[in-house]
């Protein structure tokens, strides 16, 4: 599936009230989508918790940009999470999206 699909498979399917996931790191964060980003926060329920502050916004281009290193990091190819996290502070809410989405 190439970026853009992908971006509006999450769009479209996250619920409005927002999704708990884990990063990569197994720290919790919510995730909901607005028409045109995605917004991350605090979880709610689960902990432990991310360390978020205020809420962060993931943009079309911002994951378009880091989708292509997924695959990179899925292959174990070295320095691709360093790369990616050079790009975004956001990696850590994007690959468990990306994760997610990709195959359902």
């Amino acid at each position: 599936m190439n970026g853009e699909k992908l971006w509006r498979k999450i769009i479209s399917q996250l619920p409005v009230d927002g999704e708990e996931m884990k990063t990569t790191e197994g720290l919790w964060f919510l995730v909901s989508a607005s028409t045109d980003m995605i917004v991350v926060t605090k979880a709610i329920y689960n902990k432990p918790s991310s360390r978020l502050n205020k809420e962060r916004n993931i943009t079309q281009e911002e994951f378009l940009e880091i989708y292509p290193y997924y695959e990179q990091w899925i292959k174990d190819i070295p320095y691709t999470w360093q790369k990616a996290k050079k790009k975004s502070h956001n990696v850590s809410y994007i690959f468990p999206l990306i994760e997610k989405y990709i195959n359902n």
